[in-house]
């Protein structure tokens, strides 16, 4: 079934729109130009129902939403949304059944890894399962399968936050944004305990009722084909609720789980008296990736308007950060003005991955600090930012942020301050503010965690037993509190234990390598999303008790009656014996020696239409028929290969390098995009601002950073090309397939250890997949350390998986061994089976891998025969060799040969189809030529393509042996 993406840009959009205003980082940024490739029509949002509660400083809000399919066919979602500080995912159900049968299920909590290799075994068998996992920061990614054709389908999210404080309220954000009209609205917030009304700050389309219900202001509104809109130009919240709260007021919430009851206490604190200066040494980062093309630059640039109003003359070091960084300038502010740096960064142009790693320019004064202008998304750096003992304060001005991150930055003196929820006045003092040291302790409490919510408001978590007292010392401040606190009479709330948990987590996340165990006990525990924990809806009870996942209560019963009767899941028990039987038969073909003459056989020759190839090394246009032309060949099953082997009579040869020459000539790829052609007409001066003029159409586009990354290429531009290609680390956050895209062109690029970051990220997000060890092998070998890539190779072959990728071991074991026939160091193989140890060197070889998923792309090759070997006949008369047909995803397969007759060998690849929600609008397939494999004169060329519908057929390159 094939599952496009169409619905994932809507469901990104619509969803980031909905919780989070036109600001929000869907991939490079939410937008309101929803593409629908080869959609029909769009998806409709037929509803939207918004319940929420707000007990003190606490707020949990439920959005159901109900989508409805016009298109005549199945739809895969996929939605990405980020989240702000403070703020996390308690809850999310699915629909499950039709008609009245249909209703919430509500997801269960599973390991992160788990969860992604469950969702994706689930939905090749075509049923319905929904995922919600963090991605990176506080970003978000659900996948929902399937919308059926004319029918609907609900999603809820729960979301629970912290509200921020100002002196005498609180401030409650409800971001909405809808372009289109929506057939039914409600609203209903219930805030108890209020003594006045709430008032609503900021402008909206909707018509809010405030009424006092039995002890309770519920705002309120239900309307009819609505269309919200924003009340500024940037997007920003529709609906902003000031809660008022009395001065100084100490606030304690209490609430039940598993037995247990939590407190939730905020509690205002003195201002400081001892208050630090202002520095006069600062070093910026000024985060200039893509990922920070809108964040609110205008607020980041009043406070800096502040600070030098404040701090007249300072000395300024700024370092530009994207994929790598720019030269540091530096700025002598006199008598606050600072007109230059002003300029220079309203003109930094946001494009490109973020590497926080290369960041360098770090003060060296005593009276210095570090102020990082950034989302905290760091997806490019080899080794992590460090502010070597320097305080530093991290600035947000965009949802989604590695807050996490950015406060464990911030640590040594420093500050992070959210300039969306903060005046330039009031970040200003947050810098003269010393970070002070907090004691907290009490009677009867356990468990306790703090943290400064402002500069004169503690927030505190714990464990309560009975009526208590809490004690606070802040240093530098006279007096301690004492804060008594009384079980029977407090206002009680069920989010209090879920925040609990946040926090500790997001404590635990300082340091996340060191306490994954512990981030997914308590986000099991507690049902969070987390890093280490994801929520998952599957349809049949059958479906849990195959993946060992604990279902929700209402399919509990039948849940352990099942288990009494399972068997549980295995892996494969004899892989090593499996493998090597197949390098068995690897090593017999090696020693054959084939026959190289014509082949004895009628109309052998096959039929050449349309084109002629490789004339003086250049490639014209080739057109091919839809499906395979095998004129000439046997169709031979892979699996009747080794008999074939068994019974040809031929003289075992000599273990040694061939010596055949030959030249590898590769069809240049010409896409005919329009941007493409505004750049191949215009000078090459002006191809980076033409690629910027094109970007917005095309900025969720893999195929777009790829085509232009060339151009620049072969105009020289290589810093440029870098920059545009690590895009590809912004997109669709943790999507191992734009990563392994993204990790092959570094390759060619000859940026290896680059490669190796990519793939080491790679291999953190497809564990499951045995492409995945394969690819960092390779990298590691590219980047000169065949230690660690035989390791990783190996794995390929040691390791069970959960799906089979048939021949990859043979293939793994093939490049593996030629690394230690030509590695100049001494390796460690201990840990390797001696069974295989055997280079086999090759005339030619030629492996083809691709971007998607569940997709099958076929390797042909036609020898000078006129013979074609491929999946239905994977043994050509004179030897060469196509690996058994990898139909599920990424390849690789492999065609091999290891005397090569004189003639031309043409490659050809053939995109057979796909069963999966695509990236783009094509398929990017690499093919990697080699000749004399595994010899220490061994040369390699590559071409990357792309195929863009099934059944596409292309001449990809050719090898002439002389």
């Amino acid at each position: 079934m094939k599952k496009t993406n169409e619905i994932f840009m809507f469901f990104c959009v619509l969803f980031s729109a909905l919780f989070l205003g036109a600001s929000a980082n869907c991939a490079f940024g939410a937008s309101l130009n929803i593409t629908a490739l080869g959609a029909e029509k769009p998806i409709e949002l037929k509803g939207i129902d918004i319940q929420g509660e707000i007990v003190g400083h606490l707020a949990r809000t439920t959005v159901d939403m109900t989508f409805y399919n016009p298109n005549a066919r199945v739809l895969e979602g996929e939605l990405q949304f980020p989240l702000f500080d403070g703020q996390t995912v308690t809850g999310f159900a699915l629909e499950m059944g039709e008609g009245k049968t249909a209703a919430l299920r509500n997801a269960v909590p599973v390991e992160k890894a788990k969860g992604r290799q469950t969702f994706e075994a689930i939905t090749r068998q075509n049923i319905d399962p929904a995922l919600l996992e963090v991605t990176q920061g506080d970003n978000f990614k659900m996948r929902v399968y399937p919308l059926n054709p004319g029918g609907t389908r609900r999603v809820r999210v729960t979301i629970d936050e912290r509200l921020s404080d100002s002196a005498d309220s609180s401030l409650y954000r409800l971001p909405l944004f809808a372009s289109k009209k929506i057939e039914k609205f409600n609203l209903s917030l219930r805030l108890p305990g209020l003594n006045k009304a709430p008032k609503a700050k900021s402008a909206s389309s909707l018509s809010l009722s405030f009424k006092n219900e039995n002890g309770a202001f519920v705002v309120s509104a239900t309307q009819e084909n609505i269309s919200l809109q924003p009340y500024d130009a940037g997007g920003s919240y529709i609906l902003e609720l000031s809660i008022p709260k009395k001065p100084n007021e100490t606030s304690v919430v209490l609430g039940e789980r598993e037995g247990k009851t939590y407190f939730y206490a905020d509690i205002p604190i003195e201002p400081q008296k001892n208050l630090r200066p202002l520095p006069s040494a600062i070093s910026i980062l000024w985060d200039a990736s893509a990922s920070r093309k809108k964040a609110a630059h205008t607020k980041e640039l009043a406070f800096l308007e502040a600070f030098f109003n404040a701090q007249k003359n300072a000395s300024v070091h700024l370092q530009v950060i994207r994929d790598v960084s720019d030269v540091t300038k530096v700025f002598d502010i006199k008598d606050g003005d600072w007109s230059e740096l002003r300029q220079t960064l309203q003109s930094a142009v946001y494009d490109g991955a973020t590497n926080l790693g290369s960041f360098t320019a770090l003060p060296t004064s005593a009276d210095s600090a570090i102020f990082m202008f950034s989302d905290g998304l760091d997806n490019y750096s080899a080794t992590p930012l460090s502010a070597h003992g320097i305080p530093l304060f991290a600035f947000i001005s965009e949802v989604g942020a590695d807050t996490s991150r950015l406060k464990s930055l911030s640590r040594n003196g420093g500050a992070v301050i959210d300039l969306l929820t903060s005046s330039a006045e009031a970040a200003l003092k947050e810098i003269t503010n010393a970070s002070p040291q907090i004691h907290v302790e009490g009677d009867g409490v356990g468990e306790l965690l703090w943290r400064l919510s402002s500069s004169s408001v503690l927030s505190v978590v714990g464990v309560i037993n009975s009526d208590a007292t809490l004690k606070i010392r802040v240093d530098g401040v006279t007096s301690d509190k004492k804060i008594p606190i009384d079980i029977q009479n407090l206002p009680r709330s069920s989010q209090v234990p879920f925040l609990w948990a946040s926090i500790k987590i997001e404590e635990l996340e300082a340091e996340s390598t060191l306490n994954k165990g512990e981030i997914r006990r308590i986000g099991k525990s507690f049902g969070l999303a987390s890093g280490e924990t994801s929520l998952i809806v599957l349809d049949r009870v059958e479906d849990y008790v195959l993946y060992d996942i604990e279902p929700p209560a209402e399919l509990k019963k039948e849940y352990d009656r099942l288990r009494t009767h399972s068997r549980p899941r295995t892996s494969e028990p004899l892989k090593l014996e499996r493998v090597a039987r197949e390098w068995q038969e690897r090593e017999k073909w090696w020693k054959k020696d084939f026959p190289k003459g014509e082949k004895k056989t009628p109309n052998n020759k096959r039929p050449n239409k349309g084109a002629r190839i490789f004339e003086d090394g250049v490639a014209e246009r080739f057109e091919m028929a839809a499906t395979p032309m095998t004129t000439g060949a046997v169709a031979l099953p892979y699996a009747d290969v080794n008999a074939k082997l068994d019974g040809r009579q031929s003289e075992e040869a000599p273990i040694g390098a061939p010596e055949t020459s030959a030249v590898i000539a590769l069809r240049p790829w010409t896409p005919d995009e329009p941007y493409i052609k505004r750049m191949r007409d215009a000078a090459p001066q002006d191809l980076y601002r033409i690629y910027l003029d094109e970007r917005a159409d095309y900025e969720n586009s893999v195929a777009f950073y790829l085509d232009v990354s060339y151009q620049l290429r072969d105009q020289g531009q290589e810093a440029l090309s870098l920059r545009v290609l690590s895009n590809l680390a912004e997109m669709n956050l943790e999507n191992r397939q734009i990563l392994r895209v993204l990790g092959k062109r570094l390759i060619e690029a000859e940026k290896f250890e680059q490669a190796v970051v990519i793939f080491k990220k790679v291999l953190s997000l497809g564990e499951e997949e045995p492409q995945s060890y394969r690819d960092l092998g390779l990298a590691y070998a590219a980047a000169g350390k065949p230690q660690l890539a035989i390791d990783y190779l190996y794995d390929v072959v040691e390791k069970n998986f959960a799906r089979a990728f048939p021949g990859i071991e043979i293939i793994a074991l093939t490049e593996m061994n030629a690394i230690i026939a030509n590695s100049p160091d001494k390796l460690d193989k201990r840990r390797i089976d001696s069974r295989f140890l055997s280079n086999l060197p090759l005339d030619l070889r030629i492996t083809l891998t691709w971007d998607t998923d569940d997709t099958d792309i076929d390797l042909h090759i036609i020898d000078p025969n006129g013979e074609e070997a491929f999946y239905r006949h994977p043994l050509s008369y004179q030897g060469g060799r196509v690996s058994p047909d990898n139909t599920s995803g990424y390849g690789p397969e492999e065609y091999s040969i290891k005397t090569a007759k004189p003639g031309i060998y043409r490659a050809e690849v053939n995109f057979y189809g796909h069963r999966q929600q695509l990236l783009s609008d094509s398929t990017t397939i690499q093919l990697d030529f080699f000749t004399r494999y595994g010899t220490p004169s061994q040369a390699k060329q590559s071409v990357t393509m792309r195929l863009r519908d099934a059944k596409d057929r292309i001449v990809v390159g050719e090898f002439q042996v002389k």
